[in-house]
């Protein structure tokens, strides 16, 4: 057993072709989560346009408060028989107008007709959209009532500090939620889009890897090398712990590498149960290919029953069409990937 190890760490880690292609992969995982990432930021999901008529200190603080989200397009607009032929022709969203005594209004804690919302089709995301807004504005309120109660016991207070502390506290957190939808899509909490293409990048690599190993296996087997093996002491579960092991590391290196350059470490706990989900999804990914070794023994009906089982985890693992077909749905319950992909740790 241990001399079988040496040899695979030394044929699968230790050689040359082998380091090359693990900083390969590495490099080729980053980039492409990293241009990813860089694209979902960047993306506008919502083109917006907001006619100031009160323009006051509040109202300009409601649109700067709207522009500060990366994904919303705001346009401040001057004229509204304008923005509104743009709205119908589908060039914004919504048409929002500040009514005049916005500022009055909310000062006195009054919240009719103050912002009028235009818009041509009442999706669920528009609906969404102004509820955001509508909790600005909310906020909005709650800063200057804040602002007045502490003038009224300690008039010196310095406010710029307040208002730091408002914006930055982690209660006042849950009123700026960022957009992670698509327009007339029913928007619902999602997890991190980066860490699910990461999730399914990974799921993919390591299928390949193992695919890759395992003909090892058959080449083995059709050259009666396990045979001579077991007849030698060392058994197949030997033998296939010992290819495993190797293959273990083999990707939890790079896996760990990665994951901790993404960013994606928010603590310890989560960090685990990240690496416990992989090394789970490797083993069940093991087994699965063992059998396939064992049932197709030469390498051309392998790699054929292997090209199979890749196109299935591809389409039905990431659910590119499980939801369509019932039987789909069944069938994707049986792959790895596709209970790895929903944890998408």
């Amino acid at each position: 057993m241990i001399r079988i190890l040496k040899y695979k760490f030394k044929s699968q880690l230790i050689s040359k072709s082998n380091i090359m292609a693990l900083i390969l992969i590495s490099v080729a995982i980053l980039a492409i989560c990293s241009v990813f990432k860089e694209w979902h930021d960047s993306k506008t999901l919502f083109d917006i346009a907001i006619i100031d008529y009160d323009n006051t200190d509040m109202s300009k603080d409601l649109i700067n408060n709207i522009k500060n989200n990366k994904q919303v397009n705001l346009i401040v607009e001057d004229d509204i028989d304008k923005s509104m032929r743009l709205l119908s022709r589908g060039k914004y969203d919504v048409v929002y107008e500040i009514k005049k005594g916005f500022q009055n209004k909310l000062e006195n804690g009054e919240f009719s007709n103050i912002l009028v919302a235009n818009k041509e089709v009442d999706s669920t995301a528009i609906k969404w959209v102004n509820d955001r807004v509508s909790l600005i504005v909310v906020r909005s309120w709650m800063l200057k009532d804040i602002e007045d109660r502490i003038k009224k016991i300690t008039p010196d207070y310095n406010m710029d500090e307040l208002r730091d502390l408002f914006y930055n506290s982690r209660e006042n957190n849950i009123l700026d939620v960022k957009i992670h939808s698509v327009k007339n899509v029913n928007i619902e909490n999602t997890c991190d889009n980066s860490k699910h293409i990461f999730t399914i990048i990974w799921g993919i690599t390591i299928l390949f890897m193992i695919i890759n190993r395992c003909k090892g296996i058959v080449d083995d087997n059709s050259r009666g090398v396990i045979s001579r093996l077991s007849f030698a002491g060392i058994g197949k579960l030997k033998y296939y712990s010992a290819y495993m092991i190797a293959s273990y590391i083999n990707i939890m290196i790079p896996y760990t590498i990665t994951y901790l350059i993404l960013g994606h470490y928010q603590n310890i706990k989560l960090f685990i149960v990240a690496l416990v989900s992989t090394i789970v999804y490797i083993c069940c990914t093991w087994i699965v290919m063992i059998i396939i070794s064992r049932l197709f023994t030469t390498k051309k009906s392998y790699m054929l029953a292997c090209q199979m089982l890749f196109l299935m985890s591809i389409i039905l693992g990431t659910e590119m069409i499980s939801s369509i077909f019932k039987f789909t749905n069944v069938l994707s319950k049986f792959i790895p990937m596709t209970w790895y992909v929903k944890l998408g740790i």
